[in-house]
């Protein structure tokens, strides 16, 4: 009986074993499928790729992957240059849905990774709002502040702007008062004056 016991875990364990490989290959084999689709070759320098191009990519990477073991493995593909705006784009868009990605971002804009929080300007209205409206009404550096405000300008509703309105008379570091300044007209003219059907979806 022991030994019908061992033998039945022996093959459960390998079974999930095989699992686990195949899977892997599967997440890496459709990531190497996902950066072959970007229009600019990856062997270019990555400051020569740009969001734009990686957009089709990562729609089909995060198809087909979303738990938490595709944003370790998005972790990893963003250190290496020439698949990091397609692994930080594809974390970025599983980012609304997902905490661990969510978190996973705002490690990679804390981190000073400039190109991580420009990839929220390529979100759906809704999730790149929401993450957006996080940067800019916690502590954080000026760079992300800014670039928050920048962002809200396209995808911003209502409270989004009521909330920047009633921050402004309390902030103290200069550019992101001058971001403010800036980013609150533009964004009530776009609330009050442009056709609904124009006033999201504009990339900051």
């Amino acid at each position: 009986m022991n030994t019908l016991r061992n033998q039945f875990f022996l093959g459960v364990a390998v079974v999930l074993l095989s699992s686990a490989i195949c899977y892997s290959q599967d997440i890496d084999s459709d990531f190497q499928q996902a950066l072959n689709m970007v229009s600019v070759p990856p062997g270019l320098p990555c400051c020569r790729v740009f969001y734009d191009d990686v957009q089709e990519a990562a729609d089909f990477f995060v198809s087909k992957h979303s738990d938490t073991a595709t944003v370790e493995f998005l972790q990893t593909k963003i250190e290496d240059p020439n698949s990091r705006k397609l692994a930080l784009l594809s974390l970025a868009k599983l980012a609304p849905a997902n905490e661990a990605a969510e978190n996973a971002l705002y490690e990679q804009i804390y981190a000073k990774r400039h190109s991580a929080i420009t990839a929220i300007a390529y979100l759906d209205p809704d999730g790149g709002r929401r993450i957006a409206e996080i940067l800019f009404s916690h502590p954080g550096p000026w760079y992300v502040r800014k670039a928050a405000a920048e962002i809200l300008v396209g995808f911003g509703a209502q409270s989004s702007l009521e909330m920047l309105k009633h921050m402004q008379p309390d902030e103290k570091d200069p550019t992101v008062k001058i971001a403010l300044e800036s980013a609150i007209p533009q964004l009530e003219y776009r609330l009050t004056k442009l056709p609904l059907g124009k006033q999201a979806g504009c990339h900051g």
